[in-house]
């Protein structure tokens, strides 16, 4: 499952494993105050090769508001990017991740029609942020064969803060490798850590 995070100004809060927090956007024009929520959500596809932003808002207004629009932005630290534009109150936008590194930002904006300002309205809901991507490394040792696969029951070493485990780990009989290392994408968004177990290499690696 990816990491789900709501981002706020008023109200936080943490939404399964990852810290959830919400952005409430407020404006008041023509007898009506303007109030939406924003969930935001950073996440790698299964293999590590893209990564997502995905928002959604909730119009708490109560002004007959219709005709939205949402427009999810996602920038690489190098300048490459990748934007949506959708009908409705959602929007994912996707960029390859091409081993970049790094911080990344996005930023979410919205515009929706307001019976009584008669018009459309530009930015009722949006928000900034970074999310950070790096690769880690960690090796495995004490092989086990449970099943015709090999199990490893200790943690040789890990590189960086918050370190990666689990994932992807050689499904041999007989002769297992000793130690091994696994390569994760590593996506930390406020509070949340995902990783993704990309490979597996024979020997220790490096993990430092």
């Amino acid at each position: 499952m990816s990491p789900s995070v709501l981002r706020a100004r008023s109200l936080a809060g943490f939404l399964g494993l990852v810290a959830a927090f919400a952005l409430t956007t407020v404006h008041a024009q023509a007898g009506c105050v303007y109030d939406f929520s924003e969930y935001d959500n950073v996440y790698p596809s299964s293999d590590g090769s893209t990564l997502y932003y995905s928002v959604s808002a909730v119009d708490n207004s109560g002004c007959g508001h219709s005709d939205y629009t949402t427009v999810a932005n996602i920038q690489s630290p190098s300048g490459r990017q990748g934007s949506a534009s959708q009908a409705g109150l959602a929007a994912t936008a996707a960029i390859a991740f091409e081993d970049e590194t790094g911080t990344y930002s996005i930023y979410s904006s919205g515009s929706f029609y307001c019976p009584f300002a008669q018009q459309i309205v530009y930015n009722g809901w949006g928000s900034g942020g970074i999310f950070a991507v790096a690769i880690t490394n960690t090796s495995y040792r004490n092989p086990v064969v449970v099943n015709g696969a090999c199990s490893y029951t200790a943690t040789a070493c890990t590189s960086g803060t918050p370190s990666c485990t689990g994932g992807v780990l050689p499904q041999l009989g007989g002769s297992c490798p000793d130690p091994i290392q696994d390569v994760y994408l590593r996506v930390v968004f406020l509070r949340g850590v995902t990783c993704v177990a990309t490979f597996w290499t024979p020997g220790a690696g490096e993990c430092n």
